[in-house]
């Protein structure tokens, strides 16, 4: 409590708590005093207050103040949160911030999806840095990639969110117990591995617990009511067909990353006109991944962009040198890449190696006659389906057509994986004769009212072409059609 009254004018008066017969002190002159304020009419449970009088005095002014303390109000308030600190600068990503931030306030459970390495985890624990104070309880995280049994998920969240109370047990009644009270922001990350325990989790708590939100990081949807989605994109990367002048590098976000820690593992590098365009290319043939840019600039140490450029073939065995204290998923690329793959069904695996062999992008009706072999053409919808939702392909739309692309990494994964299958050739040629036919069709059909149409399609399909002529002029047999 402050109380202020001009006491300038005032005749000398002793000051409080000071001994009997002392006088207002002088002019800018401090006095304390401290006297133990006990209520004797307060019940045994009450706790003593301990007051503290500061008097304070100048020229044209005089305050009193009074602080009242207890041992309650004295002991250390446990930290509301458990967020991580960054321990490395955070590049780009506003757009992805701002739109995430949006749905969390548009719905009560958001998850983050992308493939391996995209930088889900770091996006969500920004945001959540940045909402924390918007929730009475604020954030908290729970990070799941140890947790290899679902069933002890709602133990693991009872642990890292620190609950306690007389709710006992270790089931999901007992977090939405514990949870239905509070009035925060729930980071659940890395959820593919164990997402239907997560899912039913989830359902729970938005059900029945109005003041939480949850936002959860995974590489495929949760698929629990009332839940809104958001693709993590990799980092925007330059044309490759079309590079843009070496000063003009730092407009993409992936080339600022590997710049950034570039200069983390060697402290000397500067960007100049001799290794920008080299830099791009890379993050052009590295598809933005955050994790495999990452990666790539700790050889930097040993190698100059350009050399690091023509090695990049040897991906899988250039990029192996992860952080200490990574999740061993993230200590290598080909350890990342083995993740999604483990969790694909073996009817997603055989169609991800089978669409490994188209370059650029492709549509549905190319898929179906290029994977199909033992498989129908539902069961090829519901794989590109699968493997979409699983941040394994990549979705693109224009014109009102849908289009898939599978990342150049993937791609060269998928590649060995067919590969062993025993099935590389006979694919190759399957999709040869897809876009053979593609081109007799077009020949046939050009001339007329299809023209703009199918000009625009060979345009989209000119990366395939190529690739199909390549084949059929590999193969004797083909190559006098070709």
């Amino acid at each position: 409590v402050i109380v202020r009254r001009d006491r300038s004018r005032d005749p000398p008066r002793p000051v409080p708590g000071a001994p009997r017969g002392a006088s207002r002190a002088s002019p800018g002159a401090v006095t304390t005093g401290a006297a133990a304020c006990t209520d004797r009419r307060r019940s045994a449970d009450r706790e003593p207050l301990t007051c503290k009088i500061v008097v304070s005095t100048g020229p044209g002014r005089g305050y009193a103040r009074v602080v009242v303390s207890s041992a309650r109000a004295a002991r250390v308030r446990e930290p509301a949160g458990n967020l991580p600190v960054d321990v490395t600068s955070f590049v780009g990503r506003r757009h992805e911030i701002t739109r995430t931030k949006r749905l969390l306030a548009e719905s009560r459970l958001v998850t983050l999806t992308g493939q391996g390495g995209v930088g889900k985890t770091r996006l969500a624990l920004r945001v959540a840095s940045g909402m924390r104070r918007s929730f009475r309880d604020k954030a908290w995280c729970v990070g799941l990639e140890e947790l290899r049994d679902g069933s002890l998920l709602p133990e693991a969240v009872i642990e890292q969110l620190n609950l306690g109370g007389p709710a006992g047990g270790s089931d999901v009644d007992t977090v939405v117990e514990h949870l239905k009270h509070r009035e925060m922001l729930l980071v659940l990350d890395n959820c593919e591995h164990v997402i239907e325990d997560v899912a039913l989790l989830v359902d729970a708590v938005v059900r029945w617990c109005p003041g939480v939100r949850v936002l959860a990081t995974s590489r495929q949807s949760l698929g629990v009511a009332g839940e809104s989605t958001m693709v993590v994109p990799p980092l925007q990367v330059p044309d490759i067909e079309h590079l843009p002048p070496p000063e003009a590098y730092e407009q993409f976000a992936s080339v600022r990353l590997f710049v950034d820690r570039a200069k983390a593992a060697v402290p000397e590098f500067e960007v100049d006109a001799d290794n920008a365009t080299a830099l791009m290319r890379l993050c052009y043939h590295l598809d933005g991944n955050p994790l495999a840019i990452e990666l790539a600039a700790v050889r930097l140490r040993s190698l100059s962009p350009q050399q690091l450029e023509e090695r990049l073939s040897e991906r899988y065995e250039l990029l192996t040198e992860g952080r200490r204290g990574a999740p061993p998923r993230q200590q290598t690329l080909r350890a990342l890449i083995d993740w999604s793959y483990e969790l694909a069904s073996d009817q997603d695996r055989l169609a991800w190696a089978r669409v490994s062999v188209f370059s650029g992008s492709f549509d549905l009706e190319a898929a179906e006659h290029v994977v199909a072999d033992g498989l129908s053409g539902g069961d090829v919808l519901g794989a590109m389906h699968s493997l979409v939702d699983k941040s394994v392909l990549l979705r693109e739309e224009a014109g009102g057509e849908v289009r898939f692309r599978l990342p150049h990494t993937l791609r060269e994964y998928g590649k060995e994986k067919l590969v062993a299958f025993g099935e590389h050739e006979e694919v190759r040629q399957r999709h040869r004769a897809w876009f053979a036919d593609l081109v007799d069709r077009f020949a046939a059909d050009w001339l007329g009212d299809a023209q703009v149409a199918w000009v625009h399609r060979l345009r989209q399909d000119q990366d395939n072409l190529r690739l199909a002529l390549h084949t059929a002029t590999a193969s004797p047999k083909t190559a006098g059609s070709a």
